[in-house]
């Protein structure tokens, strides 16, 4: 299974400005429905494709869903990251306290680009 950042975090870094130039992507699944007698598409659910197979129709386009790598790439170099005896992962920038953890690496890094984008640190 890839391992990017859910739909919801997905939603919330591309209205932080996160580039939407990904390796995979959330995207929408289409569903026809009949309205008035008129046919139209309704977004049913989303799911992981990679960027040469993503789907868009209408207002409706596919969100970015980084990785793990593409998301650190993106963060000051004093940033670490390591996994908890828990099972969770965390992430943390040196020069600002506090860490962001996830399920995932690529959930933690997406906290933490939130986090520092929010601060004015990135």
């Amino acid at each position: 299974m890839i391992k990017t950042t859910s739909l919801d975090l997905s939603k919330q870094l591309k209205e932080v400005g996160y580039p939407q130039e990904t390796e995979f992507f959330w995207s929408p699944i289409p569903e026809i429905v009949t309205i008035d007698k008129k046919q139209i598409f309704k977004t049913k659910g989303y799911d992981i494709q990679h960027k040469d197979h993503r789907r868009a129709y209408g207002k409706k386009v596919a969100i970015a869903a980084p990785t793990a790598e593409e998301i650190l790439e993106m963060l000051p170099v004093a940033t670490l990251s390591t996994k908890l005896p828990s099972g969770e992962y965390a992430v943390a920038y040196k020069k600002h306290g506090g860490g962001r953890t996830g399920k995932t690496l690529a959930e933690a890094a997406g906290k933490m680009f939130l986090f520092l984008k929010k601060e004015g640190l990135i």
